[in-house]
């Protein structure tokens, strides 16, 4: 029985990628620039961040709360599609770029001190 289901995904799931399989963004993060170096050399992330993209919509999940967050999305002539300010916490954050036009696009997440971004394609 297990074989049989096995087989069924194997034969369904690449014909339907969109039903099993998220894109992951993967971020690079930074600091911003703090007035005293000491500080910004000892200081680690908070948390991490994980974003996705399914179809047209963007995920955005962290393991903690992390308060307050600047998140835009940016083409590659540095229009902003995509602005919003919303708290992150441990609940899944998500957002529609169902209007936004193909291309590439920089997100970018800002808070006080951190700073989060990545890059990713809308193919669409």
């Amino acid at each position: 029985m297990r074989r049989l289901i096995v087989a069924i995904c194997l034969l369904v799931f690449p014909l339907y990628p969109e039903l099993y399989a998220k894109k992951i963004i993967h971020l690079r993060h930074e600091y911003k620039v703090v007035k005293d170096d000491w500080q910004q050399s000892e200081r680690m992330p908070v948390s991490a961040l994980f974003v996705t993209y399914e179809n047209s919509t963007i995920f955005i999940e962290a393991e903690k709360s992390l308060g307050l967050f600047q998140i835009s999305v940016i083409d590659k002539e540095g229009n902003v599609a995509f602005f919003t300010v919303n708290s992150l916490g441990k609940d899944v954050f998500s957002f529609s770029i169902k209007d936004i036009p193909k291309g590439e696009y920089c997100i970018e997440l800002l808070s006080d001190i951190d700073y989060y971004y990545g890059y990713f394609e809308i193919a669409q």
